[in-house]
């Protein structure tokens, strides 16, 4: 997903920002809460910043052939209305910040629609694979959308079989 290439510039940025510095650090936080996903990255910066000029095309405080990283990140989050980036500077400290609504609200197992990708509203939430509802004693298993995740159908099935068996 695009995030994961959000993420890969702007710790790029961070990381090599940092080493410049006299005490080099790099904050990376990732929370969901409410519904939305939110990634901070920070970093201290010995540098001057010109707001205007870091988001143009070959503009970099690192060198010529440089500057393509931060107007990338930028063309990227155009094509996502619910994702949203601010940037901060203030006593050496430079602040990245992304906001993303749609994809942390479907992480929930009552998951709401998002009609521009199609997808419909579904609950996902599911009982045989943690168990026979009171049942007494059963295996847990991940939700399927974690074995899904696994992409091996045999695994999968094993699974299935388990439950079938328990549930009997």
């Amino acid at each position: 997903w695009d995030f994961t290439r959000c993420l890969g510039i702007l710790l790029d940025n961070a990381a090599e920002a940092a080493l410049e510095t006299e005490t080099p650090w790099v904050e990376i936080v990732l929370l969901s809460q409410k519904g939305k996903l939110s990634l901070r990255v920070s970093n201290p910066y010995a540098g001057a910043i010109d707001p205007d000029k870091i988001w143009m095309e070959n503009f970099s405080t690192k060198g010529k052939g440089r500057g393509l990283g931060l107007p990338s990140y930028q063309r990227i989050l155009a094509d996502y209305p619910n994702a949203a980036a601010s940037t901060s500077w203030a006593d050496g400290v430079f602040v990245q910040e992304l906001t993303v609504e749609e994809k942390a609200s479907q992480l929930l197992y009552n998951s709401p629609a998002i009609e521009r990708l199609g997808i419909h509203e579904y609950n996902w939430w599911n009982e045989a694979s943690h168990g026979v509802a009171r049942s007494g004693m059963a295996t847990v298993f991940p939700h399927a959308i974690g074995l899904a995740a696994t992409f091996d159908p045999k695994l999968i099935g094993t699974v299935g079989e388990a439950v079938s068996t328990e549930a009997r």
